[in-house]
């Protein structure tokens, strides 16, 4: 295994944007970077995420990525997180640790 600071030099040339901290006791990533996930209401208790903010920057999703969850708001904002930190790089799971969900407004 590369040592922490190999880990993290290697992840910061892959994402450019972001800030990554290798954890060796738990071997994951820590993503720190301020990550908006915003979802929009389709039906009764039926959402689907639509686009994101990341450090910033604004990101919309391509028809590919787009995820429908099923359930009430929150639950359906719990989804989408989870669904956002099944990243990993190297074989090794991103945990986002400044992650939150919002509903879309119009």
């Amino acid at each position: 295994m590369k040592n922490k600071k190999e880990l993290e030099k290697l992840i910061q040339e892959k994402f450019k944007v972001g800030q990554f901290e290798f954890d060796e006791k738990n071997e994951i990533f820590i993503n720190k970077t301020e990550i908006e996930l915003y979802l929009s209401k389709i039906a009764e208790n039926k959402y689907c995420s639509s686009y994101y903010y990341y450090d910033g920057y604004e990101i919309y999703l391509s028809e590919s990525e787009i995820e429908e969850y099923n359930g009430n708001e929150e639950i359906c904002k719990s989804k989408a997180i989870e669904s956002f930190n099944k990243k990993e790089f190297m074989s090794y799971p991103i945990l986002c640790s400044n992650i939150k969900c919002y509903i879309h407004k119009d």
